[in-house]
C-alpha cells in the first residue's frame, strides 16, 4: 500500500494501521469450513494454520489445484480462500496466483485478504 499514490503523499496514514468501515468482528461458528490456500502465496498457510487453532468446527486447509479447482462443484461446507497480501503477492513466474484468484472469483468462492503488518 505504501507505493500507491494516495499514501505516497499521505504516508501518516498508515502508520497506525489501515481499518475499513466494513471490517468484520469475529465471528463464531461450528459449520465445516474449508480454506483454500496457494502455494505461490507465501503467508496464507501461515494464517490458515493460525485459523485452524481458533476455529471451533471442522476446518479444512487445501492447497489449490487448477486442475481439480475446475472441475470443483459446492459441497456442503463453506469455501473460502485467503489471500496474504504482502511485497511478494503476485511475484510468482508463473501466473500462478493470480489464475487461482481469478477462477475463483469466477466460480463466486469469496476471498478473504489478509494484509501483512510490519511490526
Amino acid at each position: 500500500l505504501q507505493k500507491l499514490p494516495h499514501y505516497e503523499k499521505h504516508p501518516l496514514l498508515l502508520h497506525k494501521g489501515l481499518m475499513t468501515d466494513n471490517e468484520l468482528s469475529p465471528v463464531e461458528s461450528v459449520l465445516p469450513l474449508e480454506i483454500m490456500v496457494c502455494d505461490a502465496n507465501e503467508g496464507a498457510s501461515n494464517v490458515a494454520l493460525k485459523l485452524r487453532g481458533e476455529y471451533k468446527g471442522t476446518l479444512t486447509i487445501n492447497n489449490i489445484d487448477i486442475p481439480n479447482l475446475l472441475s470443483m462443484q459446492h459441497g456442503r461446507k463453506e469455501t473460502v480462500m485467503i489471500l496474504y497480501l504482502n511485497d511478494k503477492v503476485f511475484d510468482d513466474e508463473d501466473n500462478q496466483l493470480l489464475d487461482s484468484v481469478k477462477l475463483l472469483i469466477d466460480k463466486g468462492i469469496p476471498i478473504i485478504l489478509v494484509h501483512e503488518k510490519d511490526t
